[in-house]
């Protein structure tokens, strides 16, 4: 397998329907996860991953229903970097220095936080009734989730070119002032109802989300009545070019580990896709070990040198147009 600096790569996931005996009727996920592979590899085509990931077996063991970060400690820890978003924002607003006249992109936000400090322990508010199927014209369609999804300029993409809209989007960031410039850039396009962001902390609030939409959270007595009788499903979610966070003693950190695996397993249905890259090769590594290592997932590619040749999603993130721009690798 290639390893060539200058080539593409990147990895999707695909699991399987599981059934938790804990709980009861509970459906966990039959879903994709496969892998993208460079022009230059020894693969040649794209691998398959219509099967990529399947079930070997029923859990035996307790999951916690909580929404909490696994291995992650929710003791407060307030590390932050103070580095500014590196991410190109093709088409958006941008003014002239007065002091040399270069452009600087006005939407520049602070690129790293930490999850772990005390104010992203709190639950988010989901929707304006923190009842997130509200966000929805109709809550009982297919969802895609994308986890980390910046400024939102991604799953706004693929949602307009969901010309029937057949699927819901939801995109899920931790900086509330991304949220914020990600709602308005969904409002200028007249995609509110269809394209929803939440700023959250995916490590506390997934299962709260997950449970929202499909319906097996129901909405509190004394609330409005919801639009939907039934939950909608979950049929992709996208994890694309998390926070890496380097450090050993920050790995805690990072926003795919065995709880988030687990939580997506439960609220999946079979045949559902997950998609993982990122532009650091040993994050993406990581991610796709900690799903490899779940009992609900089979990778079907047996190699884990092997991936796909692009991203069959078809829609680059701000993120990935930046880094091959700058001719650096996507895996």
């Amino acid at each position: 397998m290639s390893t060539a600096r200058y080539s593409p790569f990147a990895v999707i996931i695909i699991l399987t329907s599981i059934i938790i005996h804990r709980f009861t009727s509970a459906s966990f996920a039959g879903n994709t996860f496969c892998a993208r592979a460079s022009s230059h590899s020894q693969i040649g085509r794209p691998a398959t991953c219509a099967t990529a990931w399947r079930l070997l077996s029923s859990a035996t063991g307790d999951i916690s229903t909580g929404g909490g970060a696994s291995n992650n400690s929710n003791t407060p820890d307030n590390d932050e970097t103070d580095a500014d978003l590196d991410e190109q924002s093709s088409g958006e607003v941008k003014s002239k220095s007065r002091r040399g006249g270069r452009n600087k992109n006005k939407n520049r936000f602070r690129q790293h936080v930490n999850p772990l400090a005390r104010k992203f322990q709190a639950p988010a508010l989901l929707s304006e009734t923190n009842f997130l199927p509200d966000a929805f014209q109709d809550p009982t369609k297919d969802l895609h989730l994308d986890v980390g999804c910046g400024k939102g300029g991604f799953i706004l993409k693929v949602a307009e070119a969901d010309e029937s809209y057949e699927k819901n989007y939801l995109g899920l960031e931790i900086r509330p002032s991304v949220v914020d410039f990600a709602r308005d850039r969904a409002k200028r396009h007249e995609m509110d109802g269809i394209v929803h962001y939440v700023s959250c902390n995916a490590n506390v609030d997934l299962e709260r989300i997950l449970g929202q939409y499909t319906g097996k959270i129901k909405r509190e007595n004394g609330d409005h009545p919801t639009i939907a009788s039934v939950g909608g499903k979950i049929s992709l979610v996208s994890i694309q070019f998390p926070d890496p966070h380097f450090k050993k003693s920050h790995e805690k950190r990072r926003v795919v580990n065995p709880l988030f695996v687990d939580t997506l397993a439960k609220h999946m249905e079979t045949g559902s896709q997950i998609f993982l890259q990122s532009d650091v090769k040993p994050v993406l590594d990581y991610m796709r070990e900690t799903f490899r290592a779940s009992p609900y997932y089979k990778d079907d590619l047996e190699s884990v040198e092997e991936y796909l040749c692009e991203n069959p999603l078809g829609f680059p993130t701000e993120r990935e147009i930046s880094v091959q721009n700058r001719n650096l690798s996507v895996w």
